[in-house]
């Protein structure tokens, strides 16, 4: 996970936690950048994500060991990563400026920038070029890699604007983490979300 104190890993089900303040380079990679401030990570393809500013790092190691790429003549802003998990080459993040979503299908090498009204904070994408993000009050959802957008029913009993979470754990199956209206943090489905949705 990320913090504003940096990146930190648990090796016990989260009983315990490290901050990883060392980023080695694997072997054949290019070097380490000088300065390497991750603010947003996440797993998929059995791959460990991180990302600063102006650079993408990939370990395959649970973060023992990493390759780098620069993000292109680009300076991002990112407040999430997330990675399809049929393609790791195509990566998203959701920003926090006008520009709020970028897109990259070549590993992190270009990316394209655009803006989502209302914004856009939590990500996930899935097979097949799904996209889904909570904007404002809504979640919503794009089967083009972002281009377009359309608005989802939230979940029963949590508020969009609630949400700070999202995650596709099986075909069909969108869920929404956040603070229910009961006041208490949980996960609920939204509601019709097919597996014609979402392919994994």
């Amino acid at each position: 996970v990320t913090t504003d104190r940096g990146l930190f890993r648990t090796t016990d089900a989260g009983a315990g936690w490290s901050e990883v303040t060392s980023f080695p380079s694997a072997a054949g990679s290019a070097p380490a950048p000088s300065e390497f401030e991750p603010v947003a990570v996440t797993y998929a393809n059995a791959r460990l994500y991180a990302i600063d500013t102006r650079t993408l790092g990939v370990s395959t190691d649970a973060g023992d060991t990493w390759t780098w790429q620069t993000l292109g003549t680009k300076t991002l802003s990112p407040y999430q990563i997330a990675v399809a998990p049929d393609d790791p080459q195509r990566i998203a993040i959701t920003m926090n400026t006008d520009d709020n979503f970028a897109l990259s299908v070549d590993g992190g090498k270009i990316w394209r920038t655009q803006t989502v009204p209302d914004g856009l904070a939590n990500l996930a994408l899935t097979a097949g070029g799904g996209a889904y993000a909570v904007s404002g009050t809504a979640i919503k959802a794009s089967t083009d890699s972002g281009l377009t957008w359309t608005t989802l029913a939230s979940p029963t009993g949590i508020a969009a604007s609630s949400v700070w979470g999202l995650a596709v754990p099986k075909a069909g199956t969108l869920l929404a983490f956040g603070i229910a209206t009961t006041g208490t943090c949980d996960a609920r489905t939204v509601p019709g979300f097919t597996a014609a949705d979402a392919p994994i």
